[in-house]
């Protein structure tokens, strides 16, 4: 009776855990707005968003409320990890459509930002991405 009592809740709590972690993997679909506040790496180095699941085949992706330390410009694109499969490199003000041919159901698709001109510090980008 033991074994099955321990059983049962050990089923429980690995179903618990599921949903949790099932939960968390949600709030990353690609049509939610995103916060990701990263540096640059000084000497061309990127910035990356975090990952996201591409909800809609080559929509464009969004950064919006971009902010860079230093006064510093940047460009981006999207990507599948941290440099394949890129969409068009475009220039980012407070925000940007990120034009691509990813398709639906894509997972680790990332917006990846570079400081515009040469730099010796880091440079923080922050903002919210989506990868639609």
């Amino acid at each position: 009776m033991r074994a099955g009592k321990k059983f049962l809740t050990t089923a429980v709590v690995a179903v618990a855990v599921a949903l949790v972690v099932g939960g968390a993997g949600a709030a990353n679909a690609g049509t939610t707005l995103v916060s990701f506040n990263t540096p640059a790496p000084k000497f061309g180095g990127a910035a990356y968003s975090g990952l996201q699941t591409k909800s809609i085949s080559s929509r464009a992706g969004l950064l919006s409320q971009v902010g860079v330390g230093g006064s510093y410009t940047i460009s981006a694109k999207q990507c599948v990890g941290s440099n394949t499969s890129c969409g068009t490199t475009v220039p980012v003000g407070s925000g940007a459509n990120l034009p691509n041919s990813i398709s639906a159901g894509t997972k680790n698709v990332v917006a990846q930002m570079r400081v515009s001109t040469f730099h010796v510090v880091d440079v923080q980008v922050s903002g919210y991405f989506a990868s639609n």
